[in-house]
């Protein structure tokens, strides 16, 4: 049975899930864009709403690669957390304006493990956050995350359900490989006896590559 008080919680941002998924890509620049200013005045008021309880990332459907090791070497992530899964919305199919498709959720935050202040956004201490990568994810209402969100153009950004990784709790084997990975200033030959573990969620050739990347600048 869903909790009442995160109902009443997640009851606002339902209201924009429909405004959200008119949200596009700007072919030229790549930046997350609007349609019209009142959506943007729509969120302004959700999130007075709600005490700035939720904070709505931006799905960078658009990124190759998702996970908690994306690129050729490492990076910091600009919000990782461990979390609950809270709500799921219905998928909303593609569309001209929406070339993927966009199923919105919520995971309430439980641990932070990283966290960054970005250009133009920072974590307020929210205690849920909403994207719309949930699609294929294969994750329910209670399942535990480890999730991983990136900057881009100044913003939190998530590339994909591949950095929201399902765990069996918070002593995960994987949530201490992340912990000790960011503890270690990002290092991936601190867990390169890891490399098994992380092949088992498709994410072993991906830490592969961040080792390769840090042993050639040595």
């Amino acid at each position: 049975m869903i909790n009442r008080t995160i109902i009443t919680k997640l009851l606002p941002i339902s209201v924009l899930l429909f405004l959200l998924g008119t949200a596009c890509k700007d072919q030229n620049s790549n930046k997350i864009q609007f349609p019209e200013n009142d959506v943007v005045e729509a969120i302004k008021a959700t999130q007075a709403i709600t005490n700035q309880d939720t904070l709505l990332v931006a799905y960078t459907y658009w990124w190759p690669e998702a996970g908690p090791f994306i690129g050729n070497c490492p990076q910091p992530y600009s919000l990782a957390f461990i979390g609950t899964v809270s709500n799921i919305e219905e998928p909303k199919a593609k569309n001209t304006e929406q070339p993927y498709i966009s199923q919105w959720g919520t995971v309430s935050i439980d641990e932070i493990l990283d966290k960054r202040t970005l250009e133009n956004e920072h974590y307020h201490e929210e205690a849920y956050v909403a994207f719309d990568c949930f699609s294929e994810a294969n994750l329910t209402q209670d399942d535990r995350v480890l999730v991983f969100i990136y900057e881009y153009e100044g913003g939190y950004v998530i590339p994909g359900n591949k950095s929201m990784l399902k765990i069996s709790g918070e002593n995960d084997p994987k949530v201490a490989s992340i912990k000790t990975f960011i503890a270690s200033n990002y290092d991936p030959l601190v867990i390169e006896k890891d490399l098994n573990l992380w092949q088992t969620v498709g994410q072993g050739d991906a830490l592969k590559q961040y080792i390769d990347c840090k042993r050639s600048m040595q």
